[in-house]
């Protein structure tokens, strides 16, 4: 069945399609302006940021990022909806396969 699902590009659709809702959504542009306005408050704390590599930087801003879990519970919400709205979707191209 997996294999099936896969082969007749439904898996492909499905994940097209919630990529672009969430590119499209508001919610993308608010993570946006939080990781910015997280490492603009990082870089004030610490100007030595921007002299470091910025794979060094880059790791460290990621691990402010993680200890903020505040940055990710909007998105998460929002992609489980968009997952359980695609559900039904999936249930039906299921049943067509079957």
């Amino acid at each position: 069945l997996p294999k099936t699902f896969k082969s007749r590009g439904y898996f492909d659709s499905l994940r097209k399609d919630l990529f672009t809702t969430y590119v499209n959504s508001e919610q993308k542009s608010t993570l946006i302006t939080s990781l910015q306005s997280l490492a603009e408050a990082e870089i004030e704390k610490d100007p030595g940021l921007l002299d470091r590599n910025r794979a060094k930087a880059a790791l460290l801003l990621d691990g402010v990022v993680e200890r903020e879990k505040e940055v990710y519970k909007g998105v998460e919400g929002e992609i489980d909806d968009m997952l359980m709205y695609q559900r039904r979707r999936v249930e039906e191209l299921v049943r067509g396969i079957l």
